[in-house]
């Protein structure tokens, strides 16, 4: 039974992502990887730290808000949820 509750937050915590959220930290903090974080990916996230001084990092973290904040929620929930 506790298993089952556990489960059911970490769907919860996973389903409530927000695609503007997502949109607003890569645009600001994507030089540094804090929306992968946000979005569950944690690996990419170390990486896009490691490299954030080449400021390549930081580039695509403006294309990925951009990204996010001009795609429906439909597609953004079905990617990141």
């Amino acid at each position: 039974m506790a298993a089952a509750k556990h489960h059911s937050l970490i769907t919860e915590s996973k389903t409530n992502r927000s695609r503007r959220m997502a949109g607003f930290l890569a645009i600001i903090l994507g030089d540094i990887g804090v929306h992968k974080f946000y979005l569950g990916k944690p690996w990419w996230g170390l990486i896009y730290f490691v490299f954030s001084w080449t400021f390549i990092p930081l580039i695509i973290g403006v294309i990925e808000g951009i990204m996010y904040l001009s795609m429906p929620d439909q597609e953004f929930k079905s990617k990141y949820s």
